[in-house]
């Protein structure tokens, strides 16, 4: 999956800003992408969602489409270490 509007692929680890309508932006982490990270319980098995921790430490999941960008809010900032943020497969998400 790439970023809307752009080349940049998406991978664990990236810092991202998650804009938000009426609301100020979040800043948050992508933890979980469907078929790198660890298989979780509460994430679907098909590869349907991908999560970003925001810095308040909630996990926001999001639909992924492989052959489609992330959504729009969804803005690359800077490449990350995917070893900090990954969402654990024993870890609840709400």
């Amino acid at each position: 999956m790439i970023y809307a509007n752009s080349t940049t692929e998406m991978k664990l680890g990236d810092r991202v800003l998650i804009k938000r309508l009426f609301r100020k932006s979040l800043r948050g982490v992508v933890a979980y992408l469907p078929g790198i990270s660890p298989p979780h319980a509460e994430m679907t098995d098909d590869g349907g969602n991908f999560a970003v921790r925001v810095e308040n430490g909630e996990m926001w999941a999001f639909l992924y489409y492989s052959d489609k960008p992330a959504p729009s809010r969804i803005v690359f900032v800077s490449r990350g270490s995917p070893d900090n943020e990954q969402l654990l497969p024993c870890e609840n998400l709400y």
